[in-house]
């Protein structure tokens, strides 16, 4: 039983029927939806401490956790929102694409020293995991889409490449990526052929065996 079913069952829920006998138990009644009301306050807090530490964003998963951090909230019963609310977090300003002004005043937590919050902030992106440096060549016509999955981890903006032989001019980039192991680069096959990894040589090598295993499969004929 898991613990939403647990909880529904201890508190008496009308949502779950039980029998006894050889084939008795516990069954959760069709249309059942569990939600997060089960959080505690320091429960709630985590998820969106969770937001600042930074691996989502070298794996490009800024707007996944973005939309389910703003799911888990409207979830939250309105007593743990406030706690959940009081974690800083660091937002990028060249994202915001639009703002209105509002007769609100903004209003600062008791004990808060902005200088001191910043450095925290600052200090979790300067930590965040990025051993491993790809360099990678990007046709621009997946360019805004690399952009958008990636921006966590690109180091700068993508620089026109030199055409190899038979390419038209100013098809391809050249970018950067930091990211947390090689094994990473896996993610990348999903461009196919508009996206070739440069370097280092042990990246090139297990995207070149990924590949080997899809053509093998499909070879294969089912």
């Amino acid at each position: 039983m898991d613990w939403a079913a647990s909880r529904e069952v201890r508190g008496g829920s009308s949502e779950v029927r039980g029998g006894s006998g050889r084939y008795g138990g516990i069954a959760v009644l069709h249309g059942f939806r569990t939600d997060v009301t089960g959080l505690t306050t320091d429960e709630a807090r985590a998820l969106f401490v969770l937001a600042t530490e930074g691996a989502h964003a070298a794996l490009g998963l800024d707007a996944a956790l973005s939309s389910a951090l703003r799911k888990v909230m409207a979830a939250l019963p309105a007593p743990h929102r406030p706690a959940a609310e009081q974690t800083s977090r660091l937002f990028r300003a060249d994202r915001i694409r639009a703002a209105d002004r509002t007769e609100e005043p903004a209003r600062r937590r008791a004990g808060v020293e902005l200088g001191e919050v910043w450095d925290v902030l600052r200090a979790q992106v300067e930590r965040r995991p990025g051993g491993v440096r790809l360099r990678v060549r990007v046709h621009r016509s997946r360019l805004d889409l690399f952009r958008r999955l990636h921006a966590g981890v690109l180091t700068g903006e993508p620089q026109p490449d030199e055409p190899r032989a038979g390419e038209r001019p100013a098809r391809w980039l050249l970018a950067e990526l930091a990211v947390p192991e090689v094994a990473w680069a896996r993610s990348l096959l999903s461009f196919g052929p508009n996206l070739e990894v440069l370097a280092p040589p042990e990246a090139r090598e297990l995207l070149a065996e990924a590949a080997a295993q899809v053509v093998e499969v499909y070879a294969a004929g089912g």
